[in-house]
C-alpha cells in the first residue's frame, strides 16, 4: 500500500501497518502511538472536564462500567483496547474512556447539535453511471482535536481471522471508519444525544461492524449492541447495497436505500415527542443565535444528489463533498473567526473496486487520494 503525495495546506495522511493477533496489533497501535493517546487523554478529557470540576478519577470510574459491556460484545476488540493500553502505557480505563469520546463529548444543552459535525452520503443502482456504488462524507469536527492534520491516520489491520481492514483513526481509538477486504464500508454521523446510557461506546460499534464478513452480520453488529450512545452509520458492501441506520440506547431505525440518501446531523425517521426543530438547531450558548447548518447540509445533499443522479460518479461525489454553500457552515467545512470546526478529511467509498478516496483538508483545494482496501 503506497502513499500518494499532493500538495496540501497539511501533512499527508500517515499509513500505521499492523499484524498479528488482536492484542498484538493493539500493542503495536499503543506503541508507535504512544505520545499520541496520552495527549489525547490529556486535551480531551482530563483537561476538557476539569473546566466542568470533574475529576480524572471520575472519569476512569464512570469508563469501568463499561469495560463488561465492551468485554461482552467484541472480545476482539476488547484485546485490541487491551493491546493500545500495553503499547501506550496508558491503562484499560484510559483507553475504554477514549473510546467514549462521542458519549462523553456532550452539549449542556441535550437538544443540541454540534454546530458543524459530519455530512454523509450513498448513491447506488440506477443514480449512478453503470449502477456503481459509492458512499463517503466530510469528517468534520473541531479544530482542536487536529493537531494541524497529524492527529487522523490511515490503520491498515492485517488479520488472521477474518477480512482485512483499513480504518480512518486517531491516537487510542480502535476505529473512526473505514472499510475491510471484503468490501464492507461503513461512514457516518453524529446526531443529538437524547439519552446516554452505560453500554458499549459508538467507536467500539464502529470496530465491530467493519469487521464482519458480510452486510447482514454488519447489521446485527448494530443491533445486537447494548448501545451507549447515538448515532447515524452509513453502510455498504460490494454487491451495492446501502443502509442508513439511526440509532439510540433505546431505538433503532435501518432503512434500505437503492438510490440516493444523505444524512447531517439530525434525525430524519426516529421521531420524538417534543419534535424535531430543537435538535436540529445548534444554539449559542445564550440562545440568542441559532445556527441552521444541518438543516442546510442535509437539504443541499439532497439537492446535489438529484441533480447528479442518474449520471453519479467518482467526480459527482467529490464535487458534491467541496460544496461551498452557507459558507463557512457549508458542507466543505471552514474555519472562521466564530467558528472552529473543519473538515479533516474528505472521502468517497466504493466498495465493488475496494477503493477509498481521500482529500486531506481543505478538500476544496486538495485532490482525492486512492487508497485500496485489502
Amino acid at each position: 500500500m503506497t502513499l500518494q503525495v499532493v500538495e496540501s495546506t497539511v501533512r499527508p495522511l500517515k499509513l500505521l501497518e499492523v499484524s498479528g493477533s488482536p492484542r498484538e496489533r493493539g500493542h503495536q497501535q499503543g506503541t508507535q502511538l504512544k505520545a499520541g493517546v496520552h495527549r489525547m487523554l490529556k486535551q480531551e478529557f482530563y483537561d476538557y472536564f476539569a473546566k466542568e470540576n470533574v475529576s480524572k478519577e471520575t472519569l476512569l470510574q464512570f469508563a469501568a462500567k463499561h469495560i463488561p459491556f465492551v468485554q461482552e460484545y467484541s472480545p476482539e476488540t476488547f484485546q485490541i483496547m487491551e493491546g493500545i493500553a500495553e503499547g501506550s502505557g496508558a491503562s484499560i480505563e484510559e483507553v475504554t474512556l477514549i473510546q467514549m469520546h462521542e458519549e462523553m463529548h456532550t452539549p449542556k444543552d441535550k437538544c443540541a447539535v454540534y454546530r458543524d459535525h459530519c455530512t454523509s452520503f450513498g448513491a447506488t443502482g440506477p443514480a449512478t453511471v453503470g449502477g456503481e456504488t459509492f458512499i463517503g462524507q466530510n469528517w468534520d469536527f473541531h479544530t482542536e482535536i487536529y493537531w494541524n492534520g497529524e492527529a487522523p491516520f490511515l490503520l491498515h489491520e492485517t488479520r488472521t481471522d477474518g477480512p482485512n481492514l483499513l480504518a480512518y483513526n486517531a491516537p487510542g481509538f480502535v476505529t473512526w471508519a473505514g472499510m475491510n477486504s471484503n468490501g464492507l464500508c461503513l461512514s457516518w454521523n453524529s446526531v443529538p444525544r437524547r439519552n446516554l446510557d452505560v453500554g458499549v461506546p459508538t467507536y467500539v460499534i464502529i470496530s465491530e461492524v467493519l469487521r464482519s464478513k458480510n452486510i447482514g452480520d454488519a447489521l446485527a453488529a448494530v443491533v445486537r449492541a447494548k448501545r451507549a450512545g447515538c448515532f447515524n452509520f452509513v453502510v455498504a458492501d460490494e454487491n451495492g447495497e446501502v443502509y442508513d441506520i439511526e440509532a439510540t440506547p433505546d431505538d433503532i431505525d435501518v432503512s434500505y436505500f437503492d438510490r440516493t440518501m444523505g444524512h447531517a446531523n439530525h434525525y430524519l425517521r426516529l421521531k420524538y415527542k417534543d419534535g424535531q426543530m430543537a435538535e436540529t438547531v445548534a444554539y449559542s450558548p445564550d440562545k440568542k443565535e441559532a445556527n441552521m447548518a444541518s438543516v442546510v447540509h442535509q437539504n443541499r445533499m439532497d439537492k446535489l444528489l438529484a441533480q447528479s443522479s442518474p449520471n453519479i460518479d467518482l467526480e459527482a461525489c467529490e464535487r458534491i463533498l467541496r460544496d461551498h454553500v452557507n459558507y463557512p457552515y457549508s458542507i466543505c467545512s471552514h474555519e472562521s473567526e466564530t467558528k472552529h470546526s473543519i473538515t479533516f478529511d474528505s472521502w468517497v467509498m466504493v466498495p465493488r473496486k475496494h477503493e477509498w478516496w481521500i482529500a486531506r483538508y481543505p478538500a476544496c483545494q486538495n485532490e482525492y487520494v486512492k487508497y485500496a482496501a485489502n
